[in-house]
């Protein structure tokens, strides 16, 4: 379990039982939403209002879409995507899960499979035994992951379980994070232009 000043990611392992429910977000915009000019900036993604509901957006890569939106029970919500705080939980559920997979394939566990459950919550610091803060509130992100293999040895759950709090999503959560938030300017903006001019003649 990891602490760290602002927010706190724990990790454990729980048997959970099983839930589905997947919506095609790719089928759920058009051909022009997805032709967005910023996607040909190597390494940036992009994320723009499609004019959908209040608050319903386009999320691409250049190579993946998918929506965020907010829930329904917010006015202008369509419920068409998750929300902003679900993508930070499905990229550090991810990220654990590939990483776990990646660790046992490489030492040849008998690991079948791995389910990871995230939640997000804020609490007063004074509720928090093991964060930094003393006061307002922090964030605390609960990690269970539930490990699956009937031949995986104690040992090796132990070893699983300390990978699981490497992934390198979950030490950018416990470093220092800087964010520049800066306006597109006019100059900017014709330098994208003339890239994807040149990236649709190619």
């Amino acid at each position: 379990m990891l602490r760290f000043v602002q927010s706190a990611v724990r990790m454990s392992t729980r048997v959970v039982g099983q839930h589905s429910r997947v919506t095609s977000a790719a089928a759920l915009t058009t051909t022009a939403t997805r032709n967005f000019s910023l996607k040909h900036r190597d390494g940036w993604l992009e994320i723009e209002e499609t004019g959908r509901g209040a608050y319903q957006n386009v999320v691409n890569d250049g190579r993946h879409v998918t929506l965020a939106d907010e829930p329904g029970n917010i006015e202008g919500g369509l419920d068409s995507g998750m929300n902003p705080y679900g993508f930070l939980l499905a990229g550090l559920g991810a990220c654990t899960s590939m990483t776990v997979r990646m660790y046992a394939r490489k030492k040849d566990l008998p690991l079948d499979k791995v389910r990871v459950l995230l939640r997000h919550d804020r609490i007063w610091a004074r509720d928090c035994n093991i964060c930094q803060s003393e006061k307002g509130r922090v964030d605390v992100i609960d990690v269970d992951v539930q490990l699956i293999g009937d031949n995986l040895t104690d040992d090796d759950r132990a070893k699983l379980m300390h990978i699981a709090n490497s992934c390198p999503v979950h030490q950018t959560l416990n470093r220092e994070t800087v964010v520049k938030v800066n306006e597109i300017d006019e100059e900017l903006n014709q330098i994208v232009q003339e890239h994807t001019a040149k990236a649709k003649k190619v």
